[in-house]
């Protein structure tokens, strides 16, 4: 039971991280922050790759998928 507890603990974990990352990326993006020039390429962002607001935040940004 702990082990199943432990375990859904830190997949919330893991996707809350992921939102904040792509809320921070949506913010820089508001701002017309000049770093993501790099968002199509960074390796540091491949996690975030599957995220659908990830995808969305390239799409607004008229980067291919």
């Amino acid at each position: 039971m702990t082990s199943t507890l432990t375990q859904a603990g830190r997949a919330t974990v893991v996707i809350l991280k992921l939102n904040n990352e792509v809320a921070i990326l949506n913010q820089m993006y508001e701002d017309r922050a000049y770093d993501l020039v790099m968002l199509k390429i960074d390796p540091r962002l491949d996690p975030l790759r599957e995220n659908l607001r990830f995808q969305d935040l390239l799409r607004r940004d008229g980067l291919p998928q």
